[in-house]
């Protein structure tokens, strides 16, 4: 799987043995029968001169099953396009796994951030990182994704007051900020199975600050008026049991002519379908959770 999940998440590259045992830190022995295995079953294919591996054919069909079987995804394909299409923008979903973000699908043309969003690509859970995930999630949850916050520069109440306003709101605005120039950096230039890259993300991503990275509802004078950079909007999808099923994102790069408030209109219209399509609800969510 691990072989799999890898080339997903470079789908442009292909590597040797020798290249996919390096990075994923496997005897070489050990993954060339992974590779042949999946090879002689179509899952990969190998190029004859250069002997690099990619994705096969045999994981097509697979890959649109699953798609029909995740319900916001099958009823919604169509949405997620024309959102990308009549804004001009991209247009990605998410979902939570464990400790991390995967990322399933990219809409619209293709952005400087594609390679951190690209389907199969993982980013791990560390806050501010994850707030559409977490903003509705029980008491327990919440405590766990906060667990690694250092109070001296960011206080766990600050996080706590920014999830109820996502909740308020109904989505996430953040900005592109320097610190995701150097996140894109290293998802660009490392092996992302490597436990010195995580490490590295991890940091990255906790030194962002809460503040210079949300932007509240009220967080811009004008939400309509120009910007100065990118800004990342998203918003859930919620299934039967009130749990945040998926995340859309839309990236608004600082070219574009679409507002914020026309992007969070369309975007949540989008994701208020997809949620009463596979017949979710909104969590009713109490602010019990304070710091101790």
């Amino acid at each position: 799987m691990r072989v799999l999940d890898y080339l997903a998440s470079h789908p442009d590259d292909g590597f040797t043995v020798s290249e996919l045992a390096r990075r994923l830190s496997l005897n070489k022995a050990t993954c060339h029968a992974i590779v042949t295995t999946l090879a002689e079953r179509r899952y990969l294919t190998k190029e004859t001169s250069s002997g690099r591996y990619a994705l096969g054919p045999a994981l097509i069909p697979l890959g649109l099953v699953a798609e029909r079987r995740f319900q916001p995804l099958d009823l919604a394909k169509d949405e997620l396009n024309a959102l990308a299409d009549d804004l001009g923008v991209a247009v990605m979903t998410s979902i939570r796994d464990g400790g991390e973000i995967l990322h399933l699908t990219y809409y619209g043309p293709m952005t400087i951030f594609g390679a951190m969003a690209r389907p199969g690509q993982r980013l791990p859970l560390v806050p501010p990182l994850g707030t559409t995930f977490f903003a509705w999630a029980p008491d327990d949850v919440v405590k766990q994704w906060l667990a690694g916050v250092d109070a001296d520069s960011e206080s766990v109440e600050v996080y706590l007051e920014s999830l109820a306003e996502t909740r308020a709101a109904g989505y996430v605005a953040s900005r592109d900020i320097p610190s995701w120039r150097s996140v894109l950096t290293t998802v660009e230039t490392n092996d992302l199975d490597s436990a010195n890259t995580r490490r590295a993300i991890e940091t990255q991503i906790g030194g962002t600050g809460l503040g210079s990275y949300l932007l509240t509802p009220d967080g811009e004078a004008d939400v309509a008026s120009p910007r100065s950079n990118a800004i990342f909007i998203a918003a859930p999808v919620f299934d039967p049991a009130g749990d945040v099923r998926l995340a859309v994102t839309v990236h608004l790069p600082d070219s574009s002519s679409v507002t914020i408030d026309e992007a969070v209109d369309r975007l949540l219209n989008l994701t208020s379908h997809m949620t009463v399509a596979i017949g979710g609800h909104i969590p009713l969510r109490q602010d019990r959770l304070r710091v101790e």
